[in-house]
């Protein structure tokens, strides 16, 4: 089934995700056209079990493609390890799970082995690739603008914390992100019931800003000291100094920095660096990425690299063709200093991102949107594009 069948994933056996606006979701990178599916009501054995997902799983055995799944098969067309691939390695060992489902797709006994539910858009950020459904901060700003949508949400899985808490004898691994989840109260529920029941044996894995190592009256280092698995923390880290502070509004660098110095130093953890690619920061970034490796300040594990798409006036492909070609130099000498300094398979994600920001070429379609949203974000803020990334200021022009 995993070596002979492209379309076939173990993930809706042993996994369902809650997006922090309470969609429920057979994964994190689902397409989120289908958000209405499934229903978020009663427990999520019976969001498992429900018409959409009994039919998805009915459609992976017979090795047929569902449209929500695309995201991966997209990745796979391009010559990417899909996130459907990673799950089949990481989970092979629950293959028999799918012998035992009925002949209309229902799980008898769901037993949620990978734990990926967000309870809100709480967040003390206003990243400027980000929305309101991730951060309660955006939807806060929305909301003083005037403008109507997504508000400030928080318990908004019907029943899920109960659920969740349910299922912590069956998991194996529990990923956190948000909104921010060192700032989320359920997080630290669901971190207390894993060892006040001895499952101190769980993988955790964050998805985090770093801001707030301590919150409220929960120390996130001392809780950590009681898992037996090293921690894997994913710093979300766009940039360094005031570019930093502009991308990812809320940000104190001096501040995340030192957070940053002092979970390098924590021996149950491994550090990895998640970075978001935008229009903003591509040109610039090579600066960062040294930044960190003369100060001696590289990740112990991964350095992710991730795209922006949505929203298109910020995508990577939304630059000036002049200002592509002055990132790509820059790209370009980064890697030749980096190339016998950093781990080959980092090098290789390197040395190749410029190719995917020259795939495609949308900035005239999106200029005036660049512009209006930069200066209108600006004035809000209280923020000055010119005077952060002068090297771009001909995109405001």
């Amino acid at each position: 089934m995993i070596d002979n069948n492209n379309t076939f994933c173990i993930l809706p056996w042993i996994h369902i995700h809650h997006s922090p606006e309470g969609h429920v979701l057979p994964c994190c990178i689902s397409d989120m056209s289908y958000k209405h599916k499934i229903e978020n009501v009663g427990t999520i054995d019976k969001q498992m079990n429900s018409e959409f997902m009994r039919e998805l799983r009915l459609n992976m055995v017979a090795g047929i493609k569902t449209d929500i799944c695309k995201n991966c098969y997209k990745s796979e067309e391009s010559g990417f390890k899909s996130f459907r691939q990673e799950a089949n390695e990481m989970y092979k060992k629950h293959m028999n799970l799918v012998k035992d489902t009925d002949i209309d797709g229902t799980i008898k006994h769901f037993k949620l082995r990978y734990f990926d539910i967000r309870f809100s858009n709480v967040c003390n950020f206003k990243c400027r690739s980000c929305n309101a459904g991730y951060s309660s901060q955006w939807a806060l700003e929305d909301k003083q603008q005037g403008i109507l949508g997504v508000e400030i949400k928080e318990n908004n899985t019907h029943n899920a914390l109960h659920s969740v808490l349910e299922h912590i004898p069956h998991m194996e691994k529990a990923y956190f992100a948000g909104g921010e989840p060192l700032v989320t109260n359920e997080h630290y529920v669901i971190l207390k019931a894993m060892i006040d029941s001895g499952r101190t044996d769980i993988e955790l894995i964050y998805n985090t800003n770093i801001s707030k190592l301590k919150f409220k009256d929960n120390d996130i280092a001392e809780l950590w000291s009681n898992f037996e698995k090293p921690i894997g923390v994913y710093a979300s880290l766009d940039h360094y100094g005031m570019r930093g502070e502009y991308i990812r509004s809320g940000t104190i660098w001096n501040q995340i920095e030192t957070n940053y110095k002092t979970l390098l130093d924590m021996s149950n953890v491994q550090l990895n660096i998640t970075t978001t690619v935008s229009a903003l920061n591509y040109v610039s970034l090579p600066k960062f990425i040294m930044h960190m490796y003369e100060n001696d300040l590289w990740p112990q594990g991964h350095w992710q690299l991730n795209p922006v798409f949505q929203p298109t006036y910020l995508s990577i492909h939304s630059i000036p063709q002049q200002l592509k070609d002055q990132g790509r130099r820059n790209w370009q000498d980064m890697c030749e200093q980096l190339k016998d300094h950093i781990e080959p398979e980092v090098h290789e994600a390197f040395s190749k991102f410029p190719d995917v920001v020259d795939s495609e070429h949308t900035w005239e379609l999106n200029k005036s949107a660049f512009i209006e949203n930069t200066n209108r974000l600006d004035q809000i803020r209280g923020e000055d594009f010119e005077l952060v990334f002068p090297e771009l200021k001909e995109m405001v022009a």
